[in-house]
């Protein structure tokens, strides 16, 4: 009959044992790690920085309206119309005048040792702003019930007075820009 050898007081065993139980603990550390708050965000939440003082701010706020053919003005949010966009890209694409007022940026790279410079990027063709028309036209339908024929951008620069609560009293139009819907030329 075979010996059987007695695996507790192998040391090879204790090393494996050792190094089976070792790694998900410090894969389990790295994962806590990552999921946790930083130390300085225990200190000092978000909120911690907020005080009620007494002053103004002046902030811009932008509003959107669609005009119909008739005249009409009906107030839209970009959110609803620009549903498929990320939130964080609204106030670019409504800066650019939804892509038909503003070209594209043309770049251009400096090449090193060379003194040449590649574009990059390159200008909307008429046939995209067109489509972009129509598209846009299509949303504003499907969301307002309406059929615009263009649409206005007004930015306000909006003055909060604090004292104890905070007042809105000013509200002054900085801008007003026009996106036309309707085969008007850029």
């Amino acid at each position: 009959m075979p010996v059987m050898k007695k695996t507790t007081n192998n040391p090879r065993w204790r090393i494996r044992l050792l190094f089976i139980v070792l790694v998900p603990c410090l894969l389990f550390q790295l994962k806590l790690r990552t999921d946790s708050e930083p130390y300085p965000a225990i200190l000092l939440p978000s909120g911690a920085s907020i005080l009620r003082t007494v002053g103004s701010y002046t902030g811009l706020e932008t509003e959107c309206l669609a005009e119909d053919s008739g005249g009409s003005k009906y107030p839209f949010s970009v959110a609803t119309v620009l549903d498929a966009v990320p939130s964080d890209y609204h106030p670019y694409v409504v800066e650019a005048g939804f892509g038909i007022n503003r070209d594209r940026m043309v770049r251009h790279l400096p090449l090193p040792f060379t003194g040449r410079r590649v574009p990059l990027g390159r200008p909307r063709t008429q046939s995209q702003i067109e489509a972009t028309r129509a598209w846009l036209r299509a949303r504003l339908r499907q969301t307002l019930g309406i059929d615009a024929v263009r649409i206005h951008i007004l930015t306000y620069a909006v003055t909060t007075y604090y004292s104890e609560v905070p007042v809105r009293e000013q509200k002054q139009l900085q801008a007003d820009t026009t996106v036309e819907l309707v085969g008007a030329r850029r």
